[in-house]
């Protein structure tokens, strides 16, 4: 199992953050977890998981803010919380009984999520 907490703040620019890499092919690739906090204007969080059971947590706050969560397997979960003007969240999962779950407030933006399998779920909230 490998846990990856990552935090970023920043104000007035483009901020890139990669969260998280775990690749597929052994048993340590399985049950990853990953949590990225963003606070401030323009931040960008992409994180990748291949694997079995991972999780994907990324909180947002702040203007012009985006996140894409991409994962590869069975029983992975992702959720995105954002709160704050122009958001964008894009989440890929492929595989079987994965979840997907959005929240987004303030003046919500564009959420795209694309699911390949079978027993998938999504939750999508934007106030």
């Amino acid at each position: 199992m490998i846990r990856s907490k990552l935090m970023h703040q920043g104000f007035g620019g483009p901020l890139a953050l990669v969260a998280f890499c775990a690749f597929a092919g052994s048993a340590a690739a399985d049950d990853n977890s990953a949590f990225i906090e963003q606070v401030g204007t323009l931040n960008i969080s992409k994180q990748l998981q291949h694997g079995y059971a991972n999780t994907a947590d990324t909180l947002q706050t702040g203007a012009g803010n985006a996140q894409t969560t991409e994962q590869r397997g069975d029983s992975n979960f992702s959720i995105a919380n954002q709160n704050g003007d122009n958001l964008l969240s894009f989440i890929i999962q492929e595989g079987t009984a994965n979840s997907a779950t959005i929240y987004q407030s303030q003046n919500a933006m564009p959420i795209r999520v694309q699911q390949f399998g079978s027993g998938l779920t999504i939750l999508l909230h934007q106030n």
